[in-house]
């Protein structure tokens, strides 16, 4: 498997089928390996020969698959220090817009609000490129997207979430709140990118359009905020 324009391969990629499972459902990582067990796959992954070994029981569900293929892409990004976030995004006519935000604040809630008007590129992780022109997000063909949007899309803006009783969108108030992206970026310590990728995520956060969301659950509600400040 090569990411987009990577040459060599980017990974070797081995598959093992086992009756039941033989590793341990945790996370484990040191300067050379990464390891992430679940109850029906795991991922074992060596940074320095670039070798991604899935171990799996039989009869994988298509959720399995959707889990398989998504610790696949974290993977090769990672290896790549290609910058990640933990953020939902959607289609909102042929740009992208990032939600980010830690758990509970509402990225797959606000995503399936506007599911009905704007195609979901994902609810989980999402990998964006930098180029001369600005910021993409590379869509995933997983199994939650059955009308998958370009393959890349320009990144149109990014919102740190804040449930409230109506929407609105806010300017930033200090340049360190744009630091509240750091904390979206699933990064592990001993990450051997984490360096890179910690980078890459600060360029973002400082280059990119990013601001805060004030969202209600009024789908048209958030729609018509966005779309006022898209157009602002």
């Amino acid at each position: 498997m090569r990411l987009p324009s990577a040459a060599p391969p980017a990974a070797f990629i081995e598959f093992r089928e086992v009756p039941t499972p033989d590793w341990t459902c945790d996370v484990r990582a040191s300067a050379e390996t990464y390891h992430k067990g679940m109850a029906r796959h795991c991922c074992d992954l060596t940074f320095r020969s670039k070798t991604l070994c899935i171990t799996h029981v039989p009869a994988l569900s298509t959720h399995d698959h959707y889990l398989i293929l998504r610790d696949i892409f974290c993977a090769l990004c990672g290896l790549r220090g290609a910058p990640l976030l933990h953020a939902s995004s959607v289609d909102f006519e042929g740009r992208a817009v990032i939600f980010c935000g830690v758990s509970g604040t509402g990225k797959t809630t606000i995503s399936r609000l506007l599911s009905a008007r704007h195609q979901v590129i994902n609810d989980e992780i999402n990998w964006l490129q930098c180029s001369a022109s600005g910021f993409t997000v590379v869509n995933q063909p997983f199994w939650r997207l059955k009308d998958t949007p370009e393959p890349s899309l320009p990144l149109a803006s990014i919102y740190l979430l804040e449930q409230a009783e109506t929407c609105e969108v806010r300017k930033l108030d200090t340049p360190l709140d744009a630091m509240g992206l750091l904390l979206c970026a699933p990064y592990g310590t001993e990450d051997p990118a984490l360096g890179v990728r910690t980078a890459a995520t600060m360029t973002l956060a400082t280059a990119a359009p990013l601001k805060r969301l004030r969202f209600s659950l009024d789908s048209e509600e958030i729609d018509q905020t966005i779309r006022r400040d898209l157009s602002a």
